[in-house]
């Protein structure tokens, strides 16, 4: 069988084997050097419907650049204090602050959910919440309560007190224990647990730990809640 020209030269030649494995070399270095999806650190994004974490490969930073998401979407903060989720009552904010340092701060609405779980306006709905912050960083809540019940609007008016400070400004959260607070106090006293474990088990406490706070203080009646 007679071989074409061709195919004689690209037998023979040593130039051609020495191109192809030339060409070879080049496409195994592509390969290798290709660029690889980043392995870390991570963030975490929660998805809003099914409060499943979904890990997402993140920038190389060091650890306090590192983020978390909670299930309302809103942005941790470094110090660990999650925002309360909106129950979608619109309330009245008034923010003061003053030359001294110190801010005023007053929440208020005169809304509640209906029978349907729809939000109306009630003369007979009262939601309100008082407190100062002072320059050390403490937000000192002077009065809260809502006549709406089970719809965590306690927990948003505080949350909402926070934010509007920055909750990278406070440090500190403090209150007296009001009736219905100091009652649930007394009751969980009464069954032994320590001061500590049974300010956690008022209204107030349950609303701190759910804003991320993990420490409290207790003096009498008087309560600070610290990250």
């Amino acid at each position: 069988m007679k071989c074409s020209p061709m195919t004689a030269l690209n037998r023979h030649n040593p130039l051609t084997w020495l191109g192809l494995l030339l060409l070879a070399w080049l496409v195994l270095g592509v390969q290798l050097t290709a660029p690889k999806p980043a392995s870390g650190p991570f963030y975490a994004a929660t998805e809003h419907h099914l409060g499943v974490t979904r890990w997402e490969a993140a920038p190389r930073l060091g650890l306090d650049a590192w983020t978390t998401k909670s299930a309302s979407g809103d942005t941790v903060g470094a110090k660990g204090f999650v925002p309360a989720e909106r129950t979608g009552l619109n309330f009245e904010a008034k923010v003061v602050n003053k030359s001294d340092g110190y801010v005023d701060i007053e929440l208020s609405t005169r809304q509640k959910f209906d029978k349907t779980g729809a939000i109306v306006d009630s003369k007979f709905a009262q939601s309100d919440l008082v407190a100062r912050y002072s320059p050390d960083g403490n937000l000192r809540i002077d009065w809260y309560g809502t006549t709406v019940s089970g719809k965590g609007v306690g927990t948003e008016m505080v949350s909402r007190a926070i934010e509007s400070i920055g909750p990278d400004k406070v440090k500190a959260v403090s209150a007296q224990l009001g009736n219905t607070n100091l009652e649930a106090f007394r009751v969980a006293a009464s069954t032994g647990l320590s001061r500590e474990q049974a300010v956690w088990s008022t209204p107030l406490g349950k609303t701190m730990k759910a804003l991320g706070f993990k420490v409290v203080e207790v003096s009498g009646s008087n309560v600070k809640f610290l990250q």
